[in-house]
């Protein structure tokens, strides 16, 4: 069923029964800068065509399934897609003493993850299918929805990175098509530094972001030094191995003059040792990157991993760093609703 958010066949229906611009900026405005949760509260837009959408357009493509609230205040919720399968996202609040608040959405782009790392729960998913461009879109409208009638004067989503399920650029032509609404600032008020895209490495579709000039931030999960070790953590790595994808990546600094972010898991006796320490900076000093290590985070599906001791990490970073590369700890947010960094699963 048509949503109201799939907006390429909701323009195309406005043109069909000439309702005119006037009455689309009006439903843009009502819908996207008011935040509108119903039918009823579209009252800038003409009753006629209000009641004409009402019976053949869903106001909203998913439905929340449940939601679950982490102490640290990070809210997971579950959406069920117009067809019954089930994905999660991920609102993550970032506090500071002094400042408002902070909102980051990490969005799925997919239900299940093809590229199965041996790390993420979200791999050991059957992979369903593709979301759809207004299905990525609508996670992020729920949060600002929700962060409106939670009464957050003013409140929106700051960030979003596609880190939820599945691989963005394994499904390009949805998240594309989802990026450029992202960017329209008449929507979403956002800049292309405040929209990161994470990926395990697919060449193709980093090359694709390059070619269609998508102005966003870069992240890569690479998660192991060498082929051999990237290749048991990272299956896709056999198709586009280090040196492959590092040409690409260099590519991307080139015609951007962005930095790249790359996110290492820290896996206990797997790729925490002092030889990785060394791989890592003879890939990474030369070029402008930026190392987040991410504490493992179990899943209740993976259980033959183990996460580095806390006092390890701050040693691997104080080494890496001492190789001049610019290292961060990552944060863990909501790890008590089985909502940080691996661990998205719907059973």
């Amino acid at each position: 069923m048509l949503s109201l958010l799939d907006l390429p066949a909701l323009k195309a229906l406005w043109k069909e029964r000439r309702w005119g611009q006037p009455s689309w900026q009006a439903f843009e405005k009502a819908y996207f800068e008011k935040l509108a949760c119903s039918y009823e509260e579209l009252e800038a837009v003409p009753s006629q065509i209000v009641e004409a959408l009402r019976k053949d357009v869903a106001f909203f493509p998913l439905e929340v399934s449940q939601e679950f609230l982490a102490a640290d205040g990070t809210l997971k919720i579950l959406f069920e897609t117009q067809d019954g399968l089930k994905f999660e996202t991920v609102l993550m609040r970032y506090s500071a003493e002094g400042k408002a608040d902070r909102f980051t959405v990490c969005v799925s782009s997919q239900i299940g993850c093809p590229a199965r790392c041996a790390f993420c729960s979200t791999g050991t998913m059957k992979w369903s299918r593709n979301l759809r461009a207004e299905e990525i879109v609508a996670q992020v409208v729920y949060f600002n929805r929700r962060l409106k009638t939670q009464g957050a004067s003013g409140a929106r989503v700051n960030n979003i990175v596609f880190m939820g399920m599945g691989e963005p650029l394994l499904n390009y032509v949805e998240v594309k098509q989802a990026l450029n609404l992202l960017l329209d600032q008449r929507k979403f008020n956002l800049g292309p530094r405040q929209i990161s895209v994470s990926t395990v490495g697919i060449v193709p579709g980093i090359e694709q972001l390059l070619a269609d000039q998508l102005p966003t931030n870069l992240a890569v999960s690479l998660h192991a030094p060498n082929d051999e070790l990237r290749s048991r953590l990272i299956p896709i790595n056999g198709s586009y191995p280090l040196a492959t994808l590092f040409a690409s990546l260099d590519r991307w600094t080139e015609q951007t003059g962005k930095a790249v972010f790359y996110q290492y898991v820290m896996l206990r006796g797997i790729n925490d040792q002092p030889e990785h320490i060394q791989q890592l900076a003879d890939w990474l000093k030369a070029r402008p990157a930026r190392l987040n290590l991410i504490p493992y985070n179990p899943g209740p599906a993976l259980q033959d991993l183990d996460p580095t001791e806390r006092e390890q990490i701050f040693d691997f970073a104080q080494r890496l760093r001492a190789h001049g590369l610019h290292v961060l700890i990552r944060h863990t947010f909501g790890q008590d609703i089985a909502a940080a960094c691996g661990q998205l699963l719907v059973r």
